[in-house]
């Protein structure tokens, strides 16, 4: 995004009133969904805000770790690790994924209904000096057929800044004991803090608060388009920034405090207004879910190639794009994934977006690698440019291709309903030199850089067979793979059966009961000494019963609270480096701050994150191939 001229209007704008006082696998492996970590973040009154820290004793810090039902995040297939951001933007925006994972419907932030009220009635104190309100909004652009370029020609939401009077609510904040992921609650708005940037005797400060504001909106943006499944939102984010004086090392200073609205006294609110009532949202998931059922069970068990020619065969033949005659004022139904999931013709089938989104969703849940890509786009040489959503996806040859399923189910004069007869598959597994109406799809689809990758492979996929492990029975896991040793050894030693008789799955991610089965048989299936259960979620009789039991004797996991352990959890990267750390001994533990910084140190110098994630994310959702691979190095050392 342009920064140069909001920077100037930023810094001008907080100037104004400153004082001048110087952020599941498949049934073979009786596998779950996808996960990442869940909020914890509360109110500890209607003022103040309690934090996410929780007691380190916890295999997630006192948090427990899912991630949502229908998207995956492995480094290759976010947005959110393709963008060059500082370390509290990347944890604000896991715990935007932790807060709409929908793994605790009463206390995830984005589904509790209280978090969208505000009490404009409740008397506050002041405890805290601020000095100025500031006010940021970024609204998300409509990606719909006729939706005109920008005149800059870059792809720019609306973007806009002004002061608001201090409020009681912004002083009665006790700024001071703010941690990121604190949610606030005041007369004002309720808010989530995100990060602060010092003013006093800060030659830069003009420069780091539109840097903050730059990366927390990117954050944002890189949410919305790894996790489509959220379809509640407004794509809307409103950043409140007070300027309070707080206590530091023992003096007075000034700080400029970011906070995520949620809702404030104005009406505004980051929900859809089709989702005002935590009901309506937890409905739509539910038909979500049964959307995403119904049409998985329709596409081959295995093969990427067919599985994605299923998904765009079943979306362009259930669906009709929308045929309202001004798509300015059609909502935000047509542009979710709900609307092209549950199958919708006529004024509510889905635009671009909702095709581009439901495409994801599913291939996030058969393991596909796939991003949102967004850009302008021209059906022909002559035709006029505009804004649109397309998928870029990535095969088992390990290239990536182009797929706009939207252009897949053409608008056909004189057809209406789901079939036109039309539907086609012209761009789907498309390369940037593919040929269409006289087009490279190059040309006639151009991203507009926020992603910063993937690249397209140059030709479109040909279905080709790269050489696979001839001593393995699995035919996606190449020969060459980093992980081929590792399956290996994991199939020898009994670990795991793979996902079927001839795939491993290597791209699904692993539950927790997963992770600590496949350690416990790795290390010979040892029966526990004490056959107490404390957690009301690991059933007996459940295939990971003994494991969890023997792994909480061996102290290798506590749980993710006294009486639950998560198992149906995707296991993020942190917790199965912190699980073998604590089977192997916790060896050089250094009793860090961080729970997991021990365990992650260890592996690194140990060697057992070479070559698997382009990089750490310990939040992240951890692939199959990736916890074999963390296992055989950990074990075979």
């Amino acid at each position: 995004m342009k920064r140069k001229l909001f920077a100037a209007v930023l810094a001008a704008s907080l100037l104004l009133t400153f004082l001048p006082v110087n952020p599941a696998a498949l049934a073979a492996d009786n596998g779950g969904t996808a996960g990442e970590t869940s909020n914890t973040g509360k109110s500890n009154g209607s003022n103040d805000a309690g934090s996410n820290n929780g007691g380190r004793d916890r295999d997630t810090d006192g948090r427990t770790n899912p991630t949502p039902v229908t998207t995956t995040t492995t480094v290759d297939r976010a947005w959110i690790t393709r963008q060059d951001l500082p370390r509290y933007a990347t944890d604000f925006y896991y715990f935007l994924v932790r807060g709409s994972d929908n793994d605790y419907p009463g206390s995830d932030v984005f589904t509790v209904e209280g978090n969208y009220t505000v009490n404009t009635q409740q008397t506050e104190q002041a405890v805290t000096k601020v000095s100025a309100v500031t006010v940021v909004d970024y609204t998300e652009p409509s990606y719909a057929a006729g939706d005109a370029l920008p005149v800059t020609g870059a792809l720019l939401g609306q973007e806009s800044v002004y002061q608001l009077d201090v409020s009681a609510g912004d002083q009665a904040i006790n700024y001071n004991s703010l941690t990121l992921g604190s949610v606030v609650k005041t007369s004002s708005f309720n808010g989530i803090y995100v990060t602060s940037v010092t003013r006093t005797n800060n030659p830069s400060y003009d420069a780091d608060i539109a840097a903050a504001t730059d990366n927390i909106q990117t954050a944002c943006r890189a949410f919305d388009k790894d996790h489509p499944e959220v379809f509640w939102l407004n794509g809307k984010t409103r950043l409140r920034i007070g300027v309070a004086e707080v206590t530091r090392s023992g003096k007075q200073v000034q700080e400029a405090f970011f906070f995520y609205v949620l809702a404030d006294d104005s009406g505004f609110t980051v929900r859809d207004g089709a989702y005002a009532a935590s009901g309506a949202i937890q409905a739509g998931i539910q038909r979500r879910d049964a959307a995403v059922k119904t049409i998985l069970a329709s596409v081959p068990k295995s093969g990427e190639q067919a599985q994605v020619k299923a998904l765009n065969t079943w979306l362009t033949q259930h669906n009709e794009y929308n045929t309202s005659l001004d798509l300015n004022a059609i909502g935000l139904g047509p542009h979710r994934c709900l609307s092209a999931l549950t199958g919708s013709v006529g004024t509510v089938g889905p635009v671009c977006e909702g095709y581009a989104k439901a495409f994801k969703v599913l291939c996030d849940q058969l393991g596909i690698p796939c991003v949102l890509e967004v850009g302008y786009a021209r059906a022909t040489p002559s035709g006029a440019a505009g804004l649109h959503m397309w998928n870029v996806v990535k095969m088992s040859d390990g290239k990536w291709y182009g797929a706009d399923i939207t252009w897949d189910d053409p608008v056909v004069t004189g057809k209406t309903g789901a079939v036109s007869g039309m539907e086609n598959e012209n761009y789907l597994l498309v390369g940037s030199s593919t040929v269409i109406r006289d087009m490279r799809f190059d040309a006639s689809h151009q991203p507009d850089g926020q992603s910063k990758g993937p690249y397209l492979n140059a030709t479109s996929y040909t279905g080709t067979v790269i050489p696979v492990a001839s001593d393995l029975p699995f035919t996606d896991v190449p020969a060459d793979a980093y992980y081929a040793s590792a399956v290996k050894w994991a199939l020898e030693n009994q670990v795991t059966t793979g996902t079927s008789a001839t795939t491993f799955a290597p791209n699904m991610t692993c539950t927790r009961a997963q992770v600590v089965t496949f350690l416990w048989r790795a290390k010979g299936e040892p029966a526990p000494k004490n056959p107490a259960n404390p957690f009301a979620d690991v059933k007996n009789g459940s295939y990971y019963h003994t494991a969890v039991l023997w792994a909480v004797e061996q102290g290798i996991t506590t749980g993710t609270s006294a009486t639950a352990f998560s198992p149906e959890m995707t296991c993020s990267r942190s917790q199965i480096i912190t699980f073998l750390w604590r089977c192997m001994g916790k060896p050089g533990n250094a009793g860090s701050a961080v729970w997991y910084a021990d365990a992650v140190n260890w592996a690194n110098q140990n060697g057992l994150l070479a070559g698997t994630a382009q990089a750490f994310t310990p939040d992240g959702a951890c692939p199959r191939s990736d916890v074999v691979t963390y296992l055989y190095r950990a074990l075979n050392k």
